[in-house]
């Protein structure tokens, strides 16, 4: 998987592009979340728009960030989704565990709302 970094003003968007490598895929998304987390943001959303597939290393690190983002005050979500992989992510669970969001403009709307 490849991970591509957005910075905006208020918040972070990390595009994950499908390259799956099982070994270290779920490293690399801690690492650039402890690092995201380490440069200040406290805004996160994970673009899927790109991936078909996600394999339960990746969803239990988006779960353990997803706490530690909220303990700080902050939200780690999934934005752009497509309907195949967001229903998995419903079937599973995640979905009802944290917002998920059609689009980027949808995620930055509500971080403003709260």
């Amino acid at each position: 998987m490849r991970i591509e970094q957005e910075k905006l003003k208020h918040f972070l968007v990390l595009t994950l592009r499908e390259e799956i490598d099982l070994d270290k895929d779920a490293e690399d998304l801690s690492r650039e979340l402890e690092k995201a987390i380490n440069d200040g943001y406290k805004y996160i959303a994970l673009r899927f728009t790109h991936v078909s597939y996600i394999y339960s290393g990746i969803i239990k690190v988006i779960i353990k960030y997803f706490k530690k983002i909220q303990t700080l005050g902050g939200i780690l979500t999934i934005i752009e989704t497509n309907k195949a992989l967001y229903d998995v992510l419903d079937v599973i669970g995640v979905a009802r565990v944290f917002r998920i969001f059609y689009t980027l403009k949808d995620f930055e709307e509500y971080i403003f709302k709260t």
